[in-house]
């Protein structure tokens, strides 16, 4: 019996897949855990349409034209 959480999210500009999960295990070897912890990373590399590419590269251009400009003084 057991249960666990994941999460996708990115890490720079990877998306990733986070998981963990934790199980009581009804029946375990002697000398053994009665629990169980799993996690997992996953690494997504989606594929990206010719307009999404175009959309994410402008987006891009924009961060850096502002990153140059620097902050803005009011």
């Amino acid at each position: 019996m057991g249960g666990g959480v994941g999460r996708i999210m990115k890490l720079g500009f990877q998306p990733v897949n986070l998981q963990a999960e934790f199980y009581g295990n009804a029946v375990y070897p002697s000398g053994g855990s009665s629990w169980t912890m799993r996690m997992q990373i996953a690494f997504l590399f989606p594929k990206l349409s010719p307009e999404e590419k175009k959309a994410l590269m402008e987006e891009q251009l924009k961060k850096l034209e502002q990153q140059q400009k620097g902050p803005e003084k009011k």
